[in-house]
């Protein structure tokens, strides 16, 4: 029996997208993996977490975005699950930030979609809480000590 040269390179093809092409390590995502591709050591994180209350209940879809103490950079993000629970992530799911001190600014988004370029007017909040630099959100990690309920209380009205 003869194959064809295109029904040949589509099987070939095939076979490699199912199987992968090694085990070169690339879907190790433990602790040590990612320092080594860090370049040795990743930075030292405490865990922190809370939950987000809007208007007394528990909501999903608050983003939260972290903020360097002065405002000037945005360095971490996070979103309320179902349950209205976030954790800060840096190198790996919900491990944690590092030590220092943070400004937290919300936006307030149930429904977000891929395609919504226009946040603020998404923002239930209307934008109350999103400038970092009016915020009166401060969060202060100290280095070895986890903050597991780091909790705020917001307003739609």
């Amino acid at each position: 029996m003869v194959i064809p040269f295109r029904s040949s390179c589509v099987c070939v093809f095939t076979f490699l997208l199912i199987t992968g092409c090694g085990g070169s390590g690339a879907d190790d995502a433990s602790k040590e993996r990612l320092a080594q591709m860090a370049g040795g050591k990743l930075a030292e994180v405490v865990p922190v977490g809370g939950k987000v209350l809007v208007d007394g209940e528990a909501k999903a879809g608050v983003n939260l975005y972290l903020y360097s103490s002065d405002g000037s950079k945005l360095t971490g993000q996070s979103r309320t699950d179902s349950d209205g629970t976030y954790c800060w992530s840096t190198s790996l799911a919900c491990d944690g930030i590092e030590a220092g001190s943070y400004r937290v600014a919300f936006r307030y988004i149930p429904k977000e979609k891929k395609n919504d370029s226009d946040e603020k007017a998404l923002d239930l909040f209307k934008s109350r809480y999103s400038n970092p630099m009016k915020v009166e959100y401060l969060l202060t990690v100290a280095a070895g000590t986890p903050q597991p309920a780091v909790n705020y209380e917001l307003k739609v009205e």
